[in-house]
């Protein structure tokens, strides 16, 4: 069994999805915003999740994220 799940909808009649054991990554974008999802399990054995800003197709690199860690927020730059 899986610790991450990911699921995508789109044009198609059924969703694409996607499992991850220690991670996971995802990238939705236009051409010129997007967010970055990254899911994994931490040094100390919890689930983390990363949001990540980005500037879409046209520059996908990150620049905004959010850290989220037991259910709770942290901006990290």
């Amino acid at each position: 069994m899986s610790r991450f799940y990911g699921e995508v909808k789109g044009s198609a009649k059924t969703p694409a999805t996607r499992r991850g054991h220690r991670e996971i990554f995802s990238h939705t974008r236009g051409w010129t915003s997007g967010i970055a999802v990254k899911g994994y399990v931490d040094a100390d054995g919890k689930d983390k999740f990363e949001v990540i800003f980005t500037g879409g197709s046209d520059s996908p690199t990150g620049s905004t994220v959010l850290t989220a860690v037991d259910g709770k927020v942290v901006f990290a730059g």
